[in-house]
């Protein structure tokens, strides 16, 4: 069994903050950027030597979403982004990829067979009859050829 004691807060002494991680750290950067503006709001970013355009985009639009709004950003092929504050749209319920149709209310208290109509009354072919209209005319005609082999039964070299 393992042993146990009662610590007193004097014995832990002051808890110590870990370091934050780089990736922490600059999304903690672009948050106090963002933190005086306000749906409506205007911005211009200066990117400095080495800073990629699409990521500096991306870490803004992540640090607007974690406030609760919109970038949208003016196109152009410039140094600076310039971009305008806008409310955040609540996200629409995607639809899945096969619609389901709704049942039909049913009148009586009595179930139906079947929602979908029914086949018109008529004597049904065969199944041997509807294949074979898409079989080529060589099947077909019933000469079937042997893999490697002509359908006369002769070899292509003569020997």
């Amino acid at each position: 069994m393992p042993s146990f004691r009662k610590l007193n807060p004097d014995d832990l002494g002051t808890p110590k903050q870990r370091p934050l991680s780089d990736r922490a750290r600059v999304a903690q950067e672009y948050d106090n950027c963002l933190a005086d503006f306000e749906i409506g709001d205007y911005g211009r970013v200066e990117l400095e030597a080495g800073e990629r355009r699409a990521v500096v985009r991306r870490r803004l639009q992540a640090a607007a979403r974690r406030r609760g709004f919109l970038l949208r950003f003016r196109p152009g092929p410039g140094e600076a982004l310039i971009f305008r504050t806008e409310e955040a749209r609540a996200a629409a319920p995607k639809a899945s990829a096969v619609a389901k149709p709704a049942p039909a209310p049913q009148a009586s208290g009595r179930a139906t067979a079947s929602a979908e109509p029914k086949r018109p009354a008529g004597k049904r072919q065969p199944a041997a009859s509807r294949y074979e209209k898409v079989l080529p005319r060589w099947m077909r005609d019933g000469a079937v050829a042997a893999p490697g082999r002509r359908r006369t039964g002769e070899s292509r070299r003569a020997k």
